[in-house]
This record gives structure tokens, C-alpha cells and sequence, in this order.
């Protein structure tokens, strides 16, 4: 993936499903790996040019980080499925969050077998819409995602 964004075929890259301990891992790992890749000779885009076009990198070497850490793990997300700790351990890794599955409460057959009870919450839900214009249950579930400092996959 990182080569990808040497390429200039992506800006960004991301992971999916990464628990805190995972994305704990996983930049430690990058750590050790941008110290070894600095104690290495560093190449220059000269070096690695064949003298065609199409060979040179993206962009200069310098401006590209050894090594590209994620920017967004795309996880399931939804008010009976709040993550807390993941989301204090993307917010410190300055990780966006992408939040799949907001709806679940309303539409998974088992959500009432959920140990946070949803009938409260679903009414709760339903007020909060009732006292904005009369928004459904829904569109709060997907404002309550996106407030909540997420990117919403639907």
C-alpha cells in the first residue's frame, strides 16, 4: 500500500477491522522500521532514475515518509457498538475513525438481544428527531456518528 502513495496513485491509506492493540502494534512497528530505513543511505530520485519518464518516483523522496501509516481504520460502529477505547487510540495515532454499520440498531434482527437495551435508546433516539423538525430515527443515528467524530459508511 505504502508504494501506492510513492506511486501517486492514492493519497492516503487506511486498515479495517484494527483493534487498539493492533494499531498499537502496528506503529510500533512502523517506528522501528523509519529508524532502521534512517540509519540506512539514503537514495536520491537521481539514483533510482533509468532516464525514462515513467520510472521517476511521484514525488521527491524527501517529502515521502519512509514508512506511511495508516490515516483511517474503517471498523463497525453504531450506538450499541460505541468502541471507546479504539476511538481514544485512533484520536491519539491522529487516526480517522470510519464508522460502518450506523444503522444497525434499527435494522439487525438480534439488536434487541443487545445488553444496552435499545427500546430506550431507539425512543430516545425517536425524541431527539420529534424535537428536530421531526427527523427519523435514522438520520439521528447517522448525525450521532458523524458528531461523534466519525467518517459514516452506510
Amino acid at each position: 500500500m505504502e508504494q501506492l502513495v510513492r506511486d501517486g496513485l492514492v493519497r492516503a491509506i487506511g486498515v479495517s477491522n484494527f483493534r487498539s492493540r493492533d494499531l498499537k502494534a502496528l506503529h510500533e512497528s512502523l517506528a522501528e522500521e523509519q529508524q532502521q530505513q534512517q540509519q540506512e543511505p539514503k537514495e536520491s530520485a537521481a539514483d533510482l532514475s533509468t532516464g525514462d519518464a515513467s520510472c521517476a518516483p511521484a514525488a521527491p523522496l524527501d517529502r515521502i515518509p519512509p514508512c506511511i501509516p495508516p490515516c483511517v481504520n474503517q471498523v463497525e460502529r453504531h450506538l450499541l457498538l460505541q468502541q471507546p477505547n479504539l476511538m481514544e487510540t485512533c484520536k491519539q495515532m491522529n487516526m480517522v475513525v470510519g464508522a460502518y454499520s450506523p444503522l444497525v440498531p434499527l435494522t439487525h434482527p438480534l439488536a434487541h438481544t443487545h445488553p444496552m437495551h435499545p427500546a430506550p435508546v431507539m425512543a430516545a433516539a425517536q425524541a431527539i428527531g420529534d424535537a428536530h423538525g421531526g427527523k427519523s430515527t435514522a438520520a439521528v443515528l447517522l448525525a450521532w456518528s458523524r458528531q461523534s467524530g466519525c467518517v459514516t459508511v452506510r
